[in-house]
């Protein structure tokens, strides 16, 4: 995307996933939790990130609800576009079926 090469990694479980985004190598970074509750999903930050909280707050939620369940999201990336984000957000419904 844009010259930019991201990884993702999804790890299923039978009430949710772990979900990694990363820039380049491959690395653990900031951390959010989301738990699907009735018809809302609660969200907290495990590991604050310096950049990009909304985009993995509103990724973990989504999946949460997809999957009524637990997500953890660790992203290690730079700043992104509204365009990058969707793309993003695309790959990671697709992985999620």
């Amino acid at each position: 995307m844009e010259g930019r090469t991201f990884s993702l990694r999804i790890l299923q479980f039978q009430n949710g996933c772990f979900v990694s985004i990363s820039e380049g190598e491959e690395r653990l970074g900031a951390v959010v939790a989301s738990l699907y509750n009735k018809s809302v999903p609660t969200t907290t930050q495990v590991i604050p990130s310096k950049s990009e909280s909304l985009f993995m707050r509103l990724a973990a939620e989504r999946l949460a609800t997809r999957l009524n369940g637990i997500v953890l999201l660790s992203a290690n990336i730079q700043n992104i576009s509204a365009e990058m984000a969707k793309g993003i957000m695309s790959e990671l419904d697709m992985m999620a079926l």
